[in-house]
């Protein structure tokens, strides 16, 4: 037992499935003293046919939580015993019905003796222990059935993968790490244009000395994602959102979004009217991205880039004291 106390909750499964065996290798000899002649692992199939009209190997799958090939298998050795027999659905040759003889319903005021005193007997040592867990296990199940279990390990898996990283403003520390994310991620789906190196190249000439911004993500000390805020040379007031990447071991944890979050909020402080991007129509999760964000898309403009071929734009509009917010 110290193995399943030192891994705890990791090793609720295998704990559950070692219980399991364990009430089952106990209650065995219960079944011949109840005068049922059944293995025990026939059980639940058993019992869901027992009272019951006849049924198909489908409908006691679903009934029982089971594999249909699992409950075939059990069904001929139920067969076999000369428990169980199977017939042709009326109209459907194809379908067989599955009804207990009349040997294993014989078998039925039995089983239902034993499993009154296997109840019994369980909620006694469950109430010594203190536990409702048919209740608990029900509301796990329900649990589950609302949301897996991997879907709640990558929930957990990103809230503390993100937990472990910051954003901070550019400087010359981060230059080789802006133009190697940006080439990496260009490289993926195109061969890098002039006007890329222009920006990758001099970041500072190109966006940050003409007023622009630049926020890098760190993981630790490593930097894994960047976004930049480039003024537009025809309006002192709007700006592009730009040079957006992830590194490919970040991808997923929402780190995206917080470099655009990050990047609204500078456009928001500096009293900006309108953000302004390009993109690509193949990239599908960057688009989503940047209409969660509240990008909308507009008519096709003049690019540098040969890949645009998806423009859009932030409204921003201002209070009476001057604070923007999105429109």
């Amino acid at each position: 037992m110290d193995f399943y106390h030192q891994a705890g909750l990791a090793a609720l499964g295998s704990r559950l499935r070692r219980l399991a065996e364990l009430l089952g290798q106990q209650s065995r000899g219960a079944y011949p003293l109840y005068g049922v002649a059944i293995d025990p692992r026939w059980f639940p199939v058993f019992y869901y046919l027992a009272g019951r009209p006849a049924s198909t190997i489908s409908e006691v799958a679903a009934g029982i939580g089971q594999t249909q090939p699992a409950v075939s298998q059990v069904v001929r050795s139920l067969e076999a015993a000369g428990l169980v027999a199977r017939s042709s659905e009326a109209g459907d040759g194809r379908k067989s019905l599955l009804t207990l003889t009349t040997e294993g319903a014989a078998l039925v005021p039995r089983l239902e003796e034993q499993c009154t005193d296997a109840s019994e007997a369980l909620r006694h040592l469950l109430g010594d222990a203190g536990a409702d867990l048919l209740n608990l296990l029900s509301r796990v199940e329900d649990g589950l059935s609302a949301e897996d279990l991997l879907s709640r390990m990558q929930r957990e898996r990103r809230a503390r993968r993100l937990a472990g990283m910051r954003l901070t403003t550019f400087d010359e520390r981060y230059q080789p790490a802006f133009r190697q994310l940006n080439l990496e991620w260009i490289e993926q789906h195109w061969t890098p244009e002039a006007a890329d190196f222009e920006a990758l190249d001099d970041p500072f000439g190109k966006i940050l000395d003409p007023g622009g911004y630049i926020v890098m993500a760190l993981d630790g000390d490593c930097p894994v994602g960047t976004c930049a805020l480039i003024p537009r040379v025809a309006s002192e007031r709007e700006f592009e959102l730009a040079k957006m990447c992830v590194s490919e071991r970040c991808k997923g944890l929402g780190v995206g979004e917080q470099l655009g979050r990050a990047v609204i909020a500078e456009a928001h402080r500096r009293g900006a009217m309108a953000l302004y991007l390009e993109t690509n129509r193949k990239l599908v999760p960057a688009i989503a991205l940047y209409r969660k964000l509240g990008f909308q898309e507009i008519a096709a403009q003049s690019s540098p880039y040969q890949r645009a071929n998806v423009f859009m734009r932030l409204e921003l509009t201002h209070d009476d004291e001057g604070r923007s917010t999105i429109n």
